[in-house]
């Protein structure tokens, strides 16, 4: 007899954007884009073992830049297992693709992104968690002028973690670990530093908590401290996000969240030396069947001088006055939304105004 976690799920969508900046520059280009998913995912627990899996394919067509048309992938796997009654094993791996931020590449760049996990846990009681494990992540681009900043980084991590009776959590964890750019001899992109080593050692200690304050309200925090030791990646510096939600009513919910922080060069094209990022958002369940979001975001993006670019401050606000999901069936659903995202900056190309609206289905089964 199946279990009663035992799921099978398959869905599809399809997807239709319009964009009036698709360059995201002061020479606004319109685009329209149609964006076909269809995946696939699996649940089976056996005895005390959890088995997952998902696999998922998009397709892209652009209707005047045809030359960016992509059919991206996404795939993952996980066992999450007991030993005894006092250990806790886990094994993941998950890989998926999405194409490059406009704001940041506008030629076709396809990114690739791998996470693998293999972690154990001592969990003594109900309250005390103790794991450690190892962990590789990776990003590769598939646009040939930008190979030379993909990365690699494993680590090793150990940490404590302590839940309360309401589900409030607090943990610590340290960790360890190096960032490699296998393929940094390549030519790189004109604003990543040339011939400098961009691999680097790492150290990071982060505590995180999710705080429920009440049935209604949530509170999740997180601060990295880390130190880097590298030719241009060097120093130190901190990591910061807080996000609250807040039910107003049965209906209504207000989630909102701010985050800083300061990234390794070369993770992208143009990479900032520091973010700061605000958002607040409300949520209205009008009905069963019917759901209504809006959201305001506002980004400060703080650059250093580069070889093509001066140091400069970058602000950006996106703009979501209404998006709406109408779940007509258990099969079927559709959504539609609308926003304006304004960038100023004090370079011409990099001080825009973008609108964006998309209408999806989606499909269950």
């Amino acid at each position: 007899m199946a279990d009663a976690n035992d799921t099978l799920r398959i869905s599809a969508s399809l997807r239709q954007s319009w964009d009036d900046n698709y360059n995201r520059s002061s020479d606004a280009r319109p685009e329209e884009i149609t964006i076909a998913a269809a995946g696939l995912a699996f649940n089976k627990k056996i005895s005390q073992q959890q088995l997952s899996a998902n696999l998922g394919v998009s397709r892209y067509e652009h209707n005047r830049r045809d030359f960016l048309d992509a059919t991206t992938w996404r795939g993952g796997a996980a066992w999450i297992g007991q030993l005894g009654n006092a250990l806790r094993t886990r094994l993941s791996w998950n890989r998926y693709e999405q194409p490059v931020d406009r704001a940041e590449f506008i030629g076709k760049d396809i990114l690739t992104f791998d996470h693998r996990q293999a972690s154990i846990s001592l969990v003594p009681g109900n309250h005390w968690r103790f794991p450690a494990g190892v962990r590789r992540n990776a990003l590769e681009h598939s646009n040939p002028g930008q190979l030379a900043i993909n990365y690699e980084d494993r680590e090793a991590f150990i940490g404590i973690g302590y839940v309360s009776n309401r589900r409030s959590t607090i943990s610590l964890e340290l960790v360890r670990g190096e960032r490699d750019y296998p393929r940094q001899n390549l030519n790189r992109p004109d604003d990543i530093p040339p011939g400098a080593d961009l691999n680097y050692d790492y150290i990071n200690t982060a505590l995180s908590s999710t705080w429920v304050v009440t049935s209604k309200t949530q509170l999740e925090g997180r601060v990295d401290y880390f130190q880097r030791d590298g030719e241009v990646n060097d120093g130190n510096g901190s990591q910061v996000s807080l996000d609250g939600r807040w039910k107003a009513t049965d209906k209504l919910s207000l989630p909102s969240g701010y985050q800083f922080a300061q990234p390794a060069v070369g993770e992208t094209s143009d990479s900032p030396s520091e973010v700061q990022r605000l958002f607040v958002e409300a949520e209205w369940q009008a009905t069963p069947k019917l759901e209504l979001t809006t959201r305001l975001s506002h980004a400060r993006l703080a650059y250093e001088p580069r070889t093509t670019l001066p140091a400069r401050t970058e602000k950006g606000y996106r703009w979501v006055p209404l998006a709406a999901r109408y779940q007509f069936t258990e099969q079927f659903g559709l959504t539609l939304a609308g926003s304006l995202l304004k960038q100023q900056s004090p370079v011409a190309d990099r001080d825009y105004i973008a609108r964006e609206f998309s209408m999806g289905m989606q499909f269950q089964f």
